[in-house]
């Protein structure tokens, strides 16, 4: 995701600030109107961005462009806190709000609740590292109290850097919470060795008494006293999906003064079934038991909204069920219906950006250089993509979808080889088939079906 400053995965917002506004816990009808003051320059008018919400999901917006004025508008309904990449811009967003943007050679300018804070993140010209993250800092042996120390001593050294930096006070606070939150997410200090321990070996497989790491009470209680971990401001940040997984560790035990984020973690499970419109009365009753009442109230409106999704898409976004049979014959019998054409079997999900991107390449094709060629497109996607994303997408990708359970998808990886996504297998007129990796090379892949389709 572009972001201006360099910063890593893992930064998020803490110790408590006049200068940053609070979050807004609400739902609400968000409008974004950014104009290009220079749109010569900017070639053609981007109208793709991402929103991450503060339930760390990630979702795709398309906007409306207007070209007389070089406009791009966005509207979408926002579950509580939430930032948005359009390009190289970061927002952050309230529900609920109309923000105006103006993007020009030197930064943007906006009106939004957060507009000074973005203003001064695009007109930021340095860079800093927020190294917590990053595997290659680690030595992946390291037992807790080295662990530790490594942790303070980064913190400490690294809060120096951003204080004597020459930029606009909010734009240090936000990068202190940001390097705050990312010691938060540190305490997992097993996930983060074994992150090193892949990084520096290249490889997955991270065998437990390969690493270190095992942090006793008094280590985590020493990395809470660092700051205040009690604020309200760390769902602030495009990362909140690492501060969710950082505060699986509960804080409170070692000195923090609450849990910031307690309500996304009770709720987080029925997000998930918001999304695909599944939420029952009992679901909503324990939601109404989480203190802060917005929980219920976004969840409710999430669900509602899917289902509605999900009416106007009812004779547009079908999908095939797959073949009951048993795993070692699925694929086999996925592409069975299609004997004596060229097959082209495309593995991606919703969340994967570099899949989004090769759809948009690859979709026009089908309508010049495989107009009325003899080829079918098969796409395979599993549970992890959102039902509602889902649904919104797959009419726009001709061909035939399936969305396959875990066991289905894990076998397959197996079976075929699949070392990420998107992958692609090409089948044969005869029938046979192979791994292309290589198809994603857009001219490869072109090239490679007309040659099958001789």
């Amino acid at each position: 995701m572009p972001v201006l400053l360099t910063v890593s995965a893992s930064g998020y917002a803490s110790g408590a600030s006049d200068l940053i506004p609070a979050p807004v816990y609400d739902v609400g009808k968000t409008t974004v109107n950014i104009h290009y003051l220079h749109p010569d320059n900017q070639g053609k008018l981007n109208n793709s961005a991402m929103l991450i919400n503060m339930f760390g999901e990630y979702e795709e917006l398309v906007g409306n462009v207007n070209e007389t004025d070089n406009t791009v508008t966005y509207a979408f309904n926002q579950y509580g806190p939430a930032t948005m990449a359009a390009g190289k811009i970061l927002l952050n967003l309230a529900p609920g709000e109309t923000a105006d943007i103006s993007v020009g050679n030197d930064g943007i300018t906006s009106n939004g609740r957060y507009g000074e804070l973005d203003v001064a993140i695009s007109r930021y010209e340095g860079s800093i590292s927020i190294p917590l993250d990053s595997p290659e800092i680690w030595d992946y042996k390291a037992n807790g109290d080295e662990y530790t120390d490594f942790v303070v001593k980064t913190y400490n050294e690294t809060m120096s850097k951003i204080d004597s930096l020459d930029c606009p006070e909010i734009l240090k606070e936000y990068m202190r919470n940001l390097l705050k939150g990312s010691v938060v997410f540190s305490g997992n200090s097993k996930f983060v060795l074994a992150n090193a321990y892949g990084a520096k070996k290249k490889t997955r497989d991270v065998p437990p008494d390969s690493i270190g790491g095992d942090l006793s009470d008094a280590n985590l209680t020493r990395i809470a006293s660092l700051f205040d971990m009690c604020d309200e401001k760390l769902v602030l940040t495009p990362y909140v999906d690492y501060l969710i997984y950082g505060w699986q560790i509960d804080w409170t035990k070692y000195g923090a003064r609450c849990n910031p984020v307690a309500g996304v973690l009770e709720s987080r499970t029925y997000w998930g079934k918001a999304k695909n419109g599944e939420l029952t009365e009992r679901d909503l009753a324990v939601l109404r038991d989480i203190e802060n009442p917005f929980f219920a109230k976004a969840l409710q409106m999430k669900n509602d909204d899917t289902k509605a999704v999900f009416a106007a898409l009812a004779d547009k976004a079908e999908f095939e069920q797959a073949p009951d049979v048993p795993l070692d014959q699925l694929f086999e019998a996925i592409i069975a219906p299609h004997k004596g054409k060229v097959v082209v079997v495309d593995f991606w999900d919703t969340w994967c950006g570099p899949c989004r991107q090769a759809l948009r390449h690859h979709e026009p094709k089908k309508q010049t250089t495989f107009k009325d060629k003899d080829v079918e497109w098969v796409y395979i996607a599993d549970e992890s993509s959102p039902m509602e994303h889902y649904k919104r997408m797959i009419p726009g990708i001709k061909g035939h979808h399936y969305r396959l359970t875990e066991d289905q998808i894990n076998y397959l990886r197996n079976k075929l080889g699949i070392d990420g996504i998107p992958f692609y297998m090409l089948v044969e007129k005869d029938g046979t088939y192979s791994r292309r990796p290589d198809f994603r090379d857009p001219e490869r892949y072109e090239s490679e079906i007309l040659r099958a389709l001789k």
